[in-house]
């Protein structure tokens, strides 16, 4: 059984036991940091919860620079690699010369290279700017080029056959 947010202890002073959370590997730190009001303390730590802190705690809110870069807001792809190495571990940083930022700190390294990085936030990017030329809104646009099942009403008059793309 999935525990809720609060069991995790990730929104009071404790320290969480385990080392990392989630499909994402959120570290106790950053989910206290981007758990908030949006949250239900009690809402079941499940892979849509996990979905939904990954678009609006990580990306949004915590690394604006992927959002940004992603909604065309910014067309700065090395500032939304950065962010991406700053979080990730495993993503190769561009001022490191494609190296983790973490590397060799309990045994990180890059397994995703800089090349990589750019090619997925270009293709994600794209899937984003496809929804809203289908006449989404920024946020629905944004929800749906992250692999969000949107209803039916939603602003766009269709939605276009694409794919997702893995940031």
């Amino acid at each position: 059984a999935e525990d809720g947010i609060r069991d995790y202890k990730v929104t009071g002073v404790q320290t969480c036991a385990l080392p990392i959370l989630g499909k994402y590997q959120i570290i106790p730190d950053t989910m206290r940091n981007i758990v908030n009001s949006n949250y239900d303390l009690n809402e079941k730590f499940t892979p849509e919860l996990q979905e939904r802190l990954y678009r609006e705690g990580l990306i949004k809110n915590k690394r604006p620079e992927i959002y940004n870069y992603l909604t065309g807001k910014s067309d700065n792809l090395e500032a939304a690699q950065k962010a991406m190495a700053n979080e990730w571990a495993a993503v190769g940083h561009p001022d490191f010369g494609g190296r983790s930022r973490y590397q060799g700190q309990a045994g990180n390294r890059a397994s995703i290279s800089v090349d990589e990085s750019a090619k997925a936030l270009q293709k994600q990017r794209e899937v984003i700017a496809k929804y809203r030329a289908q006449g989404m809104s920024e946020a629905d646009a944004y929800n749906s080029g992250m692999g969000v099942a949107l209803p039916d009403n939603t602003s766009a008059t269709a939605k276009p056959e694409i794919g997702r793309a893995h940031v």
